[in-house]
């Protein structure tokens, strides 16, 4: 299993967008710090970057390159840093060399070859053995400039020239086949590569198997580095995908895939996830400047109904449980912890209420609380009745949806 941490060695030379205050070499700590957790939950390599990766901000300039090719030790220092660590708990490099957005920062193609002739002579003369070559991440992405990096040619050419320079180094690019990480690699690549790097981004995960097996016909090792969507199937109205796809169906995530801390999900241009086009979620065709804002009875509907605000519910009212004891005060830690800020006087009560009329409607209806629970995958925390937890859930349900947490405006 590996992991991308291509932001471990990140650093913004531009000092207008420069975040205040950021630290590249603590960043690179920071990371070095938790490497002995990873390796001890299974993972055996990590994917890096002489550039870097998406900071979520545009205008970053983040290389290990100078304008001719040659590498800043600044930056070779941190990467150093990361390969020694994981080298000492076992783990394998996966060293990018181009990263789309930042190949404008060589000059010219020229040294874009001495860039991966520097990279590798690199990793030869410091003696790693835990490190292997990627010549570009998803060549072929609009965001390179120089032809090199964005052809079959140019990757074979790249990767024998980082053979030649390092000839006991193992070899590969990642690159975008006919879609943005389906998963597919050209011939001529896989052919001159030492190891196979797919991305399965848009691969829907039971086509995923069928593009391994296609691979494997080349006899060498399958590494995936790039997969977007792990655990990331969360709840759409079942039969979404009939029409479009046919016999395809879309299966939920389970486990602790199913609540992610921040909201992973499969895209589909054909088939847009529902709950983000009511939200006025964009279709992916074209860039947003900016997202308009509307207020609509249909958007309520989902925040209150939908089974993923739901089950968020449920999980905040199991919260308010465990954090607090009277009544009262479990309201008051569901506003503090959705709210973030102190509670101004009187802005519990109405909570209160409202979890006492629905907890006597649930002890009157018991089937009504059953079914709650149900829909939420949710169960009583220890000497908590049914009615009452799902007493707590409509609470919760209302906390989510004020505005204030909704709009944080």
């Amino acid at each position: 299993m590996n992991v991308r941490m291509v932001n471990a060695v990140f650093e913004d030379a531009n000092a207008q967008t420069r975040a205040k205050g950021f630290d590249p070499g603590a960043n690179t700590t920071a990371f070095i710090e938790k490497i002995p957790d990873y390796a001890a939950h299974g993972v055996r390599a990590f994917t890096l970057n002489l550039q870097g990766g998406m900071p979520n901000y545009e205008g970053a300039i983040n290389s290990a390159f100078n304008p001719d090719g040659s590498l800043r030790d600044g930056y070779l220092k941190r990467v150093r840093r990361v390969i020694e660590a994981c080298d000492r708990h076992g783990v394998v490099v996966i060293l990018g060399c181009y990263y789309q957005m930042q190949d404008q920062i060589l000059k010219d193609e020229a040294a874009v070859r001495a860039g991966v002739t520097n990279a590798a002579r690199w990793i030869r003369t410091n003696g790693f053995t835990n490190v292997v070559l990627e010549i570009a991440n998803e060549y072929g992405h609009k965001g390179f400039e120089h032809n090199l990096l964005k052809t079959d040619e140019g990757q074979v050419e790249l990767i024998r020239l980082a053979k030649k320079s390092a000839p006991y180094l193992l070899v590969s690019t990642s690159g975008l086949g006919s879609g943005l990480g389906n998963g597919r690699l050209p011939d001529a690549v896989a052919t001159a590569s030492d190891f196979l790097l797919p991305h399965f981004n848009t691969t829907l995960l039971d086509e995923v198997p069928p593009r391994i097996a296609a691979l494997k016909r080349f006899g060498k090792p399958v590494v995936c580095n790039e997969d977007d969507k792990a655990g990331a199937q969360i709840v759409q109205p079942a039969g979404l995908w009939r029409t479009t796809y046919n016999a395809k169906t879309w299966v939920d995530a389970e486990g602790e895939d199913r609540f992610r801390r921040g909201l992973y999900t499969y895209l589909k241009r054909t088939t847009p996830y529902p709950s983000m086009t009511t939200f006025d979620g964009g279709s992916g065709e074209v860039c947003q400047i900016r997202r308009i804002r509307t207020n609509t009875p249909l958007q309520a509907l989902v925040t209150l109904n939908d089974p993923v605000y739901l089950e968020a519910a449920a999980g905040l009212a199991r919260r308010m449980i465990a954090e607090a004891g009277a009544t009262a005060s479990r309201a008051a830690r569901g506003l503090r912890l959705a709210l973030i800020r102190p509670l101004r006087k009187g802005e519990t009560a109405p909570l209160v209420a409202l979890q006492k009329d629905a907890q006597k409607t649930f002890e009157a209806t018991p089937e009504k609380a059953d079914a709650l629970l149900k829909s939420t995958r949710a169960t009583a925390p220890k000497g908590i009745s049914k009615p009452e937890f799902a007493a707590w859930i409509v609470t919760a349900s209302a906390i989510l949806n004020l505005d204030e947490f909704l709009s944080r405006s």
